[in-house]
């Protein structure tokens, strides 16, 4: 994460299903790097825990919707801008050293960015890869990176430089205009079964956009 005047740091956030007992153990080589500390380590029902990780534990479920879309919701509209990757091998030397780059240089800009790297394995890979439209089974983690107030520059610099420890393909749901090859990118080898749903389905292509399928 990288904050304008120099700011970063690195967070570690996630869930466990079982005791803090067990997540202490599970934690402790995280906690064996130089410098880590544990901040936050909390029980709770799965939605409290579901509104704690939306930033909404002090104001309910009603109002964590944003104002306008949902009775009694009160979130402001963010605006943002994002590509992603998948990374299905760990990253060598080179690649960890170019996103520390990244962050660095997103530091001293204004503005705020991050790299936000989503853990997969488990039940995700599990499911083969052509059993559903969601085709990034057999991945490590994925990349998100994020800018706010600007930083589009930052953006593209930060993608392209990652393309040689990367997979190619690219999160569905972070919509890139940018991306030359999206089919492949988002659907892989599923892209064309789900040509031929969509054209049994929505004929009249109803859902259309610049990157609809």
């Amino acid at each position: 994460n990288a904050v304008g005047g120099g700011n970063t740091s690195v967070n570690a956030n996630g869930q466990f299903l079982g005791g803090t007992g067990a997540l202490r153990g599970l934690l402790g080589p995280l906690m064996s790097v130089p410098g880590a500390r544990l901040t936050t380590l909390t029980s709770k029902p799965y939605l409290s825990m579901q509104l704690l990780l939306a930033g909404c534990s002090t104001i309910g479920l009603n109002a964590c919707h944003t104002a306008g879309t949902s009775p009694g919701g009160t979130l402001p509209r963010e605006g943002f801008r994002a590509k992603s990757d998948y990374v299905t091998r760990p990253l060598n030397a080179a690649g960890r050293a170019a996103m520390i780059t990244a962050i660095e240089r997103r530091s001293v800009q204004p503005g705020s960015g991050a790299l936000l790297l989503d853990s997969y394995g488990g039940a995700i890979n599990r499911v083969a890869p052509h059993a559903t439209a969601f085709v990034h089974r057999n991945t490590l983690f994925c990349i998100q990176y994020l800018t706010y107030n600007g930083g589009g520059a930052w953006l593209g610099q930060t993608h392209a430089a990652m393309r040689r420890y990367v997979s190619g393909q690219a999160y569905q749901n972070y919509i890139d205009r940018d991306l030359a090859h999206w089919q492949q990118a988002y659907y892989g080898s599923n892209y064309p079964r789900l040509v031929g749903i969509r054209r049994r389905v929505d004929p009249h292509h109803f859902f259309k956009f610049p990157q609809a399928i």
